[in-house]
Order: C-alpha cells, then structure tokens, then sequence
C-alpha cells in the first residue's frame, strides 16, 4: 500500500482527480478511492516496515 501512494500521489494533480473537473472521476480518482483514498495514504503513513 506505501508503494501504491509513493507511486500515485502524482495523481492527484492530474485533470479529473478533484470534484468539478472536466472528466472526475478519473481512473487515477477511482483507484485512489479504491485503495482508501486521503484516509488510506494517511493511514499507512503511520505504519513502520
């Protein structure tokens, strides 16, 4: 899940990923909901491997 959000928080940048944009939901938008969205990036921060 850390490599998924180190990966993808790029995501969050691009067209479609916040509300009101041309296209939301993305596919990056839907996948980062999928895999637990703010919540879930926040979360598995706290988490030492």
């Amino acid at each position: 899940m850390q490599a998924y959000f180190k990966r993808h928080s790029v995501d969050k940048d691009a067209e479609g990923f916040t509300r009101g944009d041309d296209g939301f939901p993305s596919p990056g938008r839907v996948a980062w909901d999928a895999w637990g969205g703010d919540e879930g990036e926040r979360w598995v921060g706290t988490i030492d491997l």
